[in-house]
């Protein structure tokens, strides 16, 4: 899949913004396990510059280990989730900012 032009118009549209980010997330599917997602980060990672940070949302329960702990550490990406989608904690920092997304009671 050749995405280069679609993100290189993104990165542009997003450039005034850079200063008001935090960071761009990147959110995968709840079946995206993390054989799959480490591979897709790593065939796109020539994208990932020091002008944005970024965070990942994961949702699948086979992220939760020292592979992706590390992964994300080692990149400096912050690994997002939702204690209440994988019933999961991260008990590694993964970057220099967190996220947290609130239980929602319905």
């Amino acid at each position: 899949m050749n995405v280069e032009k679609e993100l290189s118009q993104f990165y542009e549209a997003m450039e005034p913004l850079k200063e008001k980010l935090l960071a761009l997330l990147i959110q995968f599917p709840p079946y995206l396990k993390i054989t799959e997602g480490l591979e897709a980060l790593k065939q796109f990672d020539f994208y990932f510059d020091d002008v944005f940070r970024y965070a990942v949302e994961v949702r699948h329960h086979s992220w939760f280990n020292e592979l992706a702990y590390n992964f994300f550490k080692n990149n400096n990406i912050c690994m997002v989730y939702g204690m209440e989608s994988t019933g999961q904690t991260c008990h590694s920092t993964c970057s220099n900012i967190r996220f947290c997304i609130p239980k929602i009671n319905r």
